[in-house]
């Protein structure tokens, strides 16, 4: 009995050391998304993964409060890069999301809007993501090399 209530015990710490760690991590990355960063455009650029439809949207940007703004976490993928004229959207891409939309990206709601003329196509959140798969697959499909 005393060795399984010791087992417990230490399996109460390695989890709550595990779940420290993971909620550190994750409040430094959703600190990053504090930017306060607003920009809309147009979609040029669409390539999807086989990942849950993560991806990357190329986007010609027609308005920004910033003119350039990268990303500064390792081990992560940032959702959005943005230089000059150009920016980049890293995030889930539903299939009715087609070159030529219109998107409006706003880091303080936490929201990217994808627009087919007035009518809305989707709404999806903005969030870092530190899935291994999702970071190769932007690093092999961004246009920022």
């Amino acid at each position: 009995m005393r060795k399984v209530l010791v087992s417990l015990i230490l399996l109460a710490c390695i989890a709550g050391v595990w779940l420290w760690s993971s909620l550190k991590e994750f409040r430094k990355n959703d600190d990053a998304l504090n930017s306060k960063v607003k920009f809309s455009g147009e979609i040029v650029y669409i390539k999807v993964s086989g990942n849950h439809a993560y991806g990357v949207l190329g986007i010609k940007v027609a308005s920004s409060n910033v003119p350039v703004f990268v990303d500064s976490i390792s081990d992560a993928i940032f959702p959005f890069k943005i230089v000059n004229d150009y920016a980049e959207f890293y995030g889930t891409i539903i299939l009715a999301v087609k070159e030529g939309q219109q998107v409006t990206l706003d880091t303080e709601k936490r929201l990217i809007e994808i627009f087919d003329g007035e009518k809305l196509i989707s709404r999806s959140d903005v969030a870092v993501s530190t899935e291994e798969a999702n970071i190769r697959f932007v690093k092999t499909n961004t246009k920022f090399k």
